[in-house]
């Protein structure tokens, strides 16, 4: 797993990353058990005014199954949009 934050300026930050996982299945697993997985994605994150981020997001994501042939891909763009109201609840 590898991820990577940049801040461009006090109005735009980046994030990108990959992350995998192996399994070494054992011979008595099912044909369909997890083998392998990948996943990947890239953002753009705005700060218009103070307490408000939005942005959108890619995603992309593979699965291997343990021995019978199966994977799939998966590709997604994502749009995320953030309000901080800025209250505590509870606490000093």
């Amino acid at each position: 797993m590898a991820f990577y934050d940049r801040t461009w300026n006090d109005r735009m930050t980046s994030t990108i990353g990959y992350s995998r996982v192996d399994i070494d299945n054992s011979d008595l697993q099912a044909a369909d058990a997890f083998k392998t997985g990948q996943y990947a994605l890239a953002n753009i994150l705005f700060y218009p005014v103070e307490h408000v981020m939005f942005g959108p997001e890619i995603q992309c994501g593979q699965r291997k199954n343990n021995s019978d042939g199966w994977s799939v891909n998966d590709f997604r763009v994502q749009f995320s949009a953030k309000i901080n109201f800025g209250h505590s609840w509870g606490g000093q």
